[in-house]
């Protein structure tokens, strides 16, 4: 019997590598909007695609500012080919766009509206704390825009504030002030356009917990929650690896599975891959915010390696409508023996555009590491504005949380990559 695929066309506005070759037979045509480095060694059949060029420099809503040229380019597409049946946005770079033109053509999937409570923290932390959720006290300057409430909202908190964007990603933007003063003087130093695309909210000083799950008909069907090695702001701010560590105690996994319930119910979420932090007091979570999308790093690969399941493909399943590809409910089952281990990822050690040379360290790595992502001798880095990309990855699987802090630092520590300055930068 011939097979016949679901779709006939899907449009992915991303890297087209992010979908798995299981998924190659679902459509019968594929469109593809990317960067031209993302379409580089891609294996999936492109019908037609469109090659983006943005700056070298990080911006998470790259991709919105082509929304018309990406629109002109859908609308030909359309009198050629036909309607689109789906559109894929795999990253979190187009979550936002990926809903803009899905509601510009008709396309079933997430709306603008759903899209902005994985993507807009002013918009989500509203809901949650509508919700009686836990989480900072916040101001929104798009909501309470007069500049002498704002500053006396300011004046009554107890302690320090963190000033942020609301749709950027990874800490990048987010500034930490000690004194009212301060934060004032730079909140009035802005235009307002931008001064409204910033939160306002009091500063958590306890340990940060990420919490990765999937949602299918509003309910959870895979959850993991574990604890960062530092914030995410210290690999921007002072060169700290950055890693988390699996929790394992029962009740701390009782919390998180109550708490990612009550996330998705208040934000009204349907079908995705979900990455949620949150703070841990000692006794209760608070939430900090919630993406659509998988967790970045190592996130994906460690618990794929764990329990067997891909996060990324299931975002993609999401999209597409299609069911759940794995069983995996992760620690949903808090009564089951926890899996035990970490990933950790190493910084670069220079920003300046350079060559590996070699690696120090490789042969007094702690035993339990069991997988690791380094990159190739004479390889290069830092030549087109690379974003963020560390000097190497490691995975460790122990038999308890501190084994597992102890053997990731014990990588920070002993391994070294070792690189060749480049002046000047090759073009």
């Amino acid at each position: 019997m011939t097979f016949k695929p679901p779709f006939q066309r899907v449009l992915i506005i991303g890297d087209p590598r992010t979908i798995p070759t299981s998924l190659y037979r679902v459509s019968r045509t594929w469109f593809a909007v990317a960067k031209p480095e993302e379409l580089t060694g891609c294996t999936l059949p492109l019908e037609d695609v469109l090659a983006l060029n943005f700056p070298p420099e990080f911006n998470i809503n790259a991709y919105d500012s082509h929304i018309e040229d990406i629109a002109a380019w859908m609308s030909q597409l359309v009198q050629t080919h036909g309607s689109f049946d789906r559109i894929v946005a795999p990253t979190e770079y187009t979550i936002q766009i990926g809903s803009r033109l899905r509601a510009r053509f008709g396309v079933p999937g997430w709306t603008p509206e759903l899209a902005d409570r994985v993507r807009d923290k002013g918009v989500m932390k509203a809901r949650v704390k509508a919700a009686g959720i836990a989480t900072a006290e916040f101001l929104d300057p798009a909501v309470i825009s007069d500049s002498a409430e704002i500053a006396a909202w300011i004046a009554t908190r107890p302690g320090r504030l963190v000033l942020k964007p609301k749709t950027q990603a990874g800490s990048r933007g987010l500034h930490i002030f000690d004194d009212a003063k301060s934060l004032n003087a730079t909140l009035a130093a802005m235009p307002i356009e931008v001064r409204n695309c910033h939160l306002v909210e009091d500063f958590l000083p306890w340990p940060l917990l990420h919490i990765d799950g999937l949602v299918r008909n509003g309910k959870l069907r895979f959850v993991a929650g574990s604890r960062y090695l530092a914030p995410c702001l210290s690999w921007l701010a002072d060169g700290s690896a950055m890693g988390s560590v699996l929790l394992t105690q029962p009740e701390m996994l009782r919390r998180i599975v109550e708490f990612a319930q009550e996330l998705v119910q208040a934000l009204g979420l349907e079908d995705l891959v979900f990455h949620l932090e949150a703070f841990f007091d000692g006794t209760s979570l608070h939430f900090l915010e919630i993406a659509g999308r998988p967790g970045g790093a190592a996130i994906v690969p460690h618990l794929r390696s764990q329990y067997g399941i891909d996060l990324q493909a299931e975002m993609i399943r999401c999209d597409l409508g299609l069911p759940a590809g794995s069983d995996a409910v992760g620690q949903l089952q808090a009564d089951t023996i926890p899996r035990c281990g970490g990933w950790i990822a190493t910084q670069m050690p220079t920003s300046a555009a350079c060559k590996v040379t070699g690696m120090l360290g490789l042969d007094d790595l702690p035993s339990s590491v069991f997988d690791a992502d380094l990159p190739k001798i004479g390889a290069y880095f830092n030549l087109h504005g690379d974003e963020g990309l560390p000097s190497g990855r490691f995975h460790v699987r122990t038999v308890s949380e501190s084994e597992t802090e102890a053997a990731l630092s014990a990588i920070a520590e002993r391994y070294k990559l070792l690189v060749k300055i480049l002046d000047p930068a090759p073009k």
